[in-house]
Order: C-alpha cells, then sequence, then structure tokens
C-alpha cells in the first residue's frame, strides 16, 4: 500500500493486472465473509479451498472492473493528474 501523494505511473499501469470487486452483496454470504476475510487481511488467498476461490473468480469475472481502465476512463492526463491533481475532483471524473 502506498499513499496517494507517492503513487507513480508504474503503480497505475500495474493496475492492469487486477480486477476490482465493487459489490458482493449478490455473492453468496460465506464468499462474502471470505471476500472480508481477504480484505481485511486475515485470510490469504491461498488458504481458501478451491471450491471457493472457483465462486468467487466466477462471481468477479461477471461484474468486476478493471481498475487501470477505470482511472483512465475518468482521467484524460493521468500524469499531469499524478503531479498535481485538480482540487476539483469532480471535474475530472464526471
Amino acid at each position: 500500500m502506498k499513499k496517494v501523494s507517492a503513487l507513480t505511473i508504474d503503480d497505475f499501469i500495474s493496475a492492469q493486472q487486477y480486477q476490482i470487486i465493487t459489490d458482493i452483496t449478490a455473492m453468496p454470504a460465506k464468499q462474502q465473509e471470505l471476500v472480508r476475510q481477504l480484505n481485511a487481511g486475515s485470510l490469504v488467498w491461498g488458504h481458501l479451498t478451491r471450491a471457493n476461490q472457483k465462486k468467487i473468480r466466477e462471481y468477479a469475472a461477471a461484474q468486476a472492473v478493471n481498475l487501470y481502465n477505470l482511472i483512465l476512463s475518468n482521467v484524460d492526463d493521468l500524469p499531469s493528474f499524478i503531479h498535481s491533481p485538480s482540487s476539483d475532483v469532480s471535474a475530472r471524473t464526471s
């Protein structure tokens, strides 16, 4: 984890490999709890059963968002945004 002020272009580029699940409410309760534990750091992905990994992946594949694409779709000039973010964030993300 890094502070936003310490992020670089390379950090955003590396986000291409990550998918973000924005809403887990439709996921079965057991998998919701596992995702919460993963997010909290009290559980490691490799310790989940293959069945649970598969269920989470199937849910994510249907509704996950690629963080990199999401950022690029909302920010016209990423290098400028990183080095001198606008005080009016809504102007850049609307």
